[in-house]
């Protein structure tokens, strides 16, 4: 299988990994369980944990500062254990907009724990766009959590490449969709496999000089249907389902979120050849754990995880009896 190919089945490979009957599909709306938005501050004095607005983008001021927004919601409270992430979209309302052109805004997931404090700022007209002193526990331009806890950079901790991008159009106020996407299912599916690795995402708008802040409705926003808004579409397999048959498959992966060093363990239901592989959530094989003839039963393989980025990775057995998968997350 190329990269290419690869990348396009990634949030259907768990689907493809045992010829089960397929069950109906569920659909859950989540709201964010916290959010908040970095204010671009020399001091990280600045947060708004408790506000009815998000902000993104850069501002009209003349330093142009830069804002960044922050949600996290809880998928495995959310969704079933052992449950395949089908869709996963994601709707923001833009409540303010003074952007002279079309700006894009992306998804990218946040790579460390950030809080949400009491913070809420009332300043020019309750619009909230100057923030208010940080609350213990608030994330702020340099911390995680004030006081004490720091991001590894300014400006906080992220993927560079978004999960989804979508475009916002100039001067426009209203709902906003970023569509299911591969790398959207991929996060979510990650965090349900792997719930000390959800981070949330942070909300990137444009930071050029050219396009300007957006105010959006956070989840303590008045108005309930303009608040963040995460539909995900999933299916539940019986454990009869998921290995099944005189060759069917085990593959764990531990511990998990990855440490430096990680164990594969596999069983085999009959003798066979093997290829047990890690690959990144764009497809691309980055370590090979097994490739070879196996005898039938439990084997073990070692994963060097020091040399991997913060991120999701698919871990994945191919035999001649079946194909299993597992998403490990390697954390900050």
């Amino acid at each position: 299988m190329t990269p290419t190919s690869l990348r396009t089945l990634l949030p259907a490979l768990l689907l493809l990994a045992f010829p089960a009957a397929a069950q109906p599909s569920q659909e859950v709306t989540l709201a964010p369980a916290r959010d908040n938005t970095l204010f671009d501050d020399a001091a990280g004095s600045l947060s708004n944990g408790a506000g009815a607005y998000l902000f993104t983008g850069r501002t009209v001021q003349a330093n142009g500062y830069l804002r960044r927004a922050l949600l996290f919601f809880d998928v495995a409270a959310a969704l079933p254990a052992g449950a395949r992430v089908e869709s996963a979209a994601l709707t923001l309302t833009v409540t303010k907009s003074i952007s002279p052109s079309p700006q894009n805004v992306g998804l990218h997931r946040a790579l460390a724990g950030w809080g949400e404090g009491t913070s809420n700022a009332v300043c020019n007209g309750g619009n909230e766009g100057c923030g208010a002193g940080a609350a213990a526990g608030d994330a702020t331009w340099l911390h995680r959590r004030a006081p004490g806890e720091r991001w590894t950079a300014p400006g906080g901790d992220f993927q560079p490449a978004a999960s989804g991008t979508i475009s916002v159009a100039a001067m426009s106020v209203g709902a906003n969709t970023w569509p299911s996407s591969p790398a959207l299912v991929a996060d979510v599916q990650a965090w349900l496999d792997a719930p000390a690795g959800n981070f949330g995402w942070a909300v990137i708008g444009g930071e050029t000089p050219a396009t300007k802040a957006l105010q959006l409705a956070s989840r303590e926003n008045p108005v309930a249907s303009n608040r963040p808004a995460l539909v995900v579409r999933y299916t539940v397999s019986t454990a009869s389902e998921a290995a099944s048959g005189p060759g069917a498959l085990a593959l764990t992966v531990g511990p998990n979120p990855l440490g430096a060093r990680a164990t594969v363990r596999y069983t085999l239901g009959a003798p066979g050849a093997v290829q047990l592989a890690v690959y990144d959530a764009l497809g691309r094989r980055v370590a090979t754990l097994a490739d070879g003839p196996r005898a039938a039963g439990p084997h073990e393989a070692p994963f060097d995880a020091r040399a991997l980025a913060p991120g999701a990775y698919l871990v994945r057995l191919v035999t001649p009896t079946g194909t299993a998968t597992v998403t490990a997350v390697r954390g900050r």
